[in-house]
């Protein structure tokens, strides 16, 4: 490809029109009414790319107590961090020799062909001269080659405001964008993948490990057996003071020891959080039960610890059984004990807490949940290899992700 870059920038302060866009293979020629962007190697393919500002930031949670107040002594402001920027990248087709070199001409995007990323992981590299929009934090979506962009050209003024210039994804067909439906759009790199920046220390909803498992259950073809599904999106738009999201997934991988995440929801408005939903599924030891644990973040209003009302990310982790009843002595349970079962003086169990409250911290690793500082006890109906009832109630360790009997 040719090595010609040209860079322009455009600010509209009446509805802050930021973006900034820069040229490959093309050339201004100011001789021609209006000035356009021409070829500069006929031969050679010609490419735009629109640079935005970033469209999220991170900020920290905190945990929500039984009185939907923040546990932790905080005072605002509290910390933040700023996504990289997006990049929507075009190219033009053979047919296309010529842009106007006029607002209208920079805009209409329908009349090029979206370029996407080279590659999706597992590889070492992040994807290269292609679409990424970082949104959320980190992590990197691209629709894929049915995607358009819909937007107005000109400022949309009544009653002497503007609205804030945006531009929204939707199906392009025909030279149109149709909104009421989104094409396919994935998670193709995460900014954690392969140790490529510094540790995510912003405390933001989603944690490194969960960022990397999106990006391979939804774009990793290299998986064997699994055929990576794309984000259910209901909407994705872009701006200068940040994006709009509502996307979600949900997944079942068939070793959660490898992926154990199974849903996940998230709203942004203007760049900024509003609801984020994870369930991570794992196991209660030491009986075996499936169980998920959820977290919840919302943002609220809530008086900090000086008294000031703010707005904070507030979260809540809970465990869920999943799996109340376990009858060992099946022929399935049965086979994963070497001694016939006796390692185990009960024949079944049945959990009858199937929620727990909600948790003092979140669950990273196998560990008891704390509920008010005290492990949480699960109430507990077993019978015994007598055929007698037993009634208790008993910690138990949530295992994320892990079989804790070697059974699926």
């Amino acid at each position: 490809m040719a090595e010609t870059i040209l860079a322009v920038s455009i600010l509209r302060p009446d509805d802050l029109l930021s973006i900034q866009f820069e040229f490959a293979n093309l050339s201004l020629d100011s001789t021609q009414s209006p000035p356009s962007l021409i070829r500069t190697e006929a031969d050679q393919p010609a490419f735009v790319s629109v640079v935005f500002a970033p469209q999220h930031v991170s900020e920290q949670c905190v945990t929500e107590g039984a009185a939907g107040l923040p546990i932790e002594d905080v005072k605002p402001p509290v910390a933040a961090y700023l996504a990289d920027n997006s990049i929507l990248v075009f190219q033009l087709p053979d047919t296309v020799t010529v842009i106007p070199f006029t607002l209208e001409g920079l805009l209409g995007w329908t009349a090029l062909l979206p370029s996407l990323a080279t590659h999706a992981p597992p590889r070492f590299l992040p994807p290269s001269a292609g679409t990424f929009i970082e949104l959320p934090y980190r992590l990197m979506l691209s629709p894929d080659i049915t995607g358009g962009w819909k937007h107005a050209i000109d400022a949309v003024t009544r009653e002497n405001r503007s609205e804030l210039w945006h531009t929204r994804l939707g199906v392009l067909a025909a030279g149109k964008v149709d909104e009421t439906k989104l094409p396919p759009v994935r998670a193709i790199w995460a900014r954690d993948l392969f140790n490529s920046t510094p540790p995510d220390e912003s405390g933001g909803p989603l944690t490194s490990d969960l960022r990397q498992q999106i990006v391979h259950l939804t774009s990793d073809f290299t998986i064997p057996f699994y055929t990576p599904r794309p984000l259910d999106t209901r909407r994705l738009m872009l701006s200068a003071l940040g994006g709009w999201l509502d996307t979600s997934g949900t997944w079942d991988f068939p070793d959660p020891k490898t992926f154990d995440l199974a849903e996940w929801r998230h709203l942004v408005s203007a760049g900024r959080d509003q609801y984020v939903r994870t369930v991570v599924r794992g196991y209660l030891f030491p009986f075996g039960n499936r169980a998920s644990m959820a977290s919840i973040t919302e943002r609220k209003l809530a008086p900090s610890s000086d008294g000031t009302p703010a707005e904070y990310l507030m979260q809540r982790d809970f465990i869920t059984v999943q799996e109340p009843f376990r009858n060992y002595a099946s022929p399935d349970l049965e086979a994963a004990f070497q001694h016939q079962g006796r390692e185990l003086p009960l024949r079944s169990i049945r959990i009858t807490t199937l929620s727990t409250p909600p948790l003092d911290h979140e669950i990273l690793g196998p560990d008891f949940p704390i509920v008010n500082g005290q492990q949480f006890q699960f109430h507990v109906v077993a019978e015994d290899v007598d055929s007698q009832q037993i009634e208790f109630s008993v910690p138990l360790v949530f295992v994320p992700g892990e079989d804790v009997f070697g059974i699926r």
